[in-house]
């Protein structure tokens, strides 16, 4: 094995020759192989493997290496536009070997804020104790072996952080991400249809139905949920979403669903314009995350806004008054003709769940008709 200096001559360096065919621009597992493969023969040969330098916003962006003056530039990593990514000399920087500073140019590609620049290079005053790491040879071969390891554990170590997270989980971890939530993926066999929604006459502008949007029956004993999100353009009078039973019921004739219980800005009415029927899917990852998110959206408690809510999602509106001479007593005022005993236990039952603990919430008795219908 020779020390000869020559080996830091770009032209003769195999590490320039260790780069894959497939770009480093994609987080793919062979990117994680070259990457892992480059820094440890960088190593091995004597040079500085995977020094960090931070790119942040309102610092000094130009990088300045540790051991200059340096003898060859191997490679600039770092993250763009969330993606792997190697910037390439006099392109997106300027390197002077001298004092070992890397200066990004005006109109190159940049890392992205907040994030590590790693940099492989070869101090000027290297003499390396091991200089065959051509293809074939041993060195390059053992090498080339661990490098398939550490990607390999990379990955996994990879998937197991992304599977605690509600937007990367997938399959059976998103399971147990949701249920924490106490949310458990809908299993086929629940009703599906479509809701169509009209206009509100005089309404102006684009309306966005969001995901998780409810709908219910006359009588509010059956409720259905919107399964994507919806956007009704300016002008537009009419839209379909499709809509899940929220629990295992019979499917429902056309136009049975026609209450809102929240409703929402821009919609006149709505109603299934065929009937439903029992759904042959599961829940999808998508749908399932998107429900989780809404639950969240959805389960405040304790609140004077939570107990206005739980009341309308049994389709009724009412006022609810905290009294100011009377510190934990709060008075619920339906407003419908006559509450049968069915919605009145319904309504109990949502402002038991609801109210925030040692408050004392009345029911009283309803005042004017008021009950929320979309037809």
């Amino acid at each position: 094995m020779s020390n000869s200096k020559s080996f830091h001559q770009p032209t003769r360096n195999p590490l320039r020759l260790a780069r894959f065919p497939w770009s480093w621009a994609h987080d793919h597992p062979k990117t994680h192989v070259s990457r892992s493969l480059n820094n440890v023969l960088t190593g091995v040969s004597g040079g500085v493997a995977a020094e960090s330098h931070p790119y942040a916003r309102g610092q000094d962006t130009d990088i300045h290496l540790l051991r200059a003056p340096v003898g060859e530039l191997v490679s600039v990593h770092g993250r763009r536009n969330v993606a792997s990514y190697q910037f390439r000399v006099d392109e997106d920087f300027t390197f002077d070997a001298g004092t070992g500073v890397i200066t990004w140019t005006k109109d190159g590609a940049r890392p992205d804020i907040d994030t590590l620049v790693e940099v492989n290079y070869y101090p000027a005053d290297t003499f390396p104790p091991l200089t065959d790491i051509h293809a074939g040879s041993v060195v390059r071969t053992l090498c080339e072996s661990i490098s398939l390891e550490m990607a390999r554990i990379h990955a996994q170590l990879q998937a197991v952080y992304e599977a605690g997270y509600v937007d990367t989980a997938t399959g059976r971890s998103l399971d147990n991400v949701v249920a924490l939530l106490g949310i458990e993926r809908i299993r086929r066999g629940r009703p599906t249809g479509e809701i169509e929604l009209q206009r509100a006459p005089g309404s102006a502008g684009v309306v966005t139905i969001p995901a998780g949007t409810r709908f219910a029956a006359e009588d509010g004993a059956i409720e259905y949920e919107t399964t994507a999100a919806a956007v009704m353009a300016d002008g537009q009078k009419t839209v379909r979403i499709p809509i899940r039973d929220l629990e295992v019921n019979d499917p429902v004739p056309a136009d049975a669903i026609t209450q809102m219980p929240i409703p929402v800005a821009g919609i006149g009415s709505a109603t299934n314009p065929a009937p439903t029927a029992i759904g042959t899917r599961d829940e999808t990852d998508a749908e399932l995350r998107t429900r989780a998110k809404q639950f969240l959206h959805g389960s405040e408690r304790a609140t004077l806004g939570a107990l206005k809510a739980a009341i309308v999602r049994q389709g009724v509106d009412a006022d609810v008054d905290e009294h100011p001479d009377s510190p934990g007593v709060i008075t619920v005022i339906p407003h419908a003709g006559v509450l049968d005993p069915e919605l009145k236990q319904r309504l109990l039952t949502a402002i038991h769940d609801t109210r925030p603990a040692g408050v004392q919430v009345n029911l009283a008795a309803p005042v004017a008709r008021g009950t929320f219908t979309s037809s």
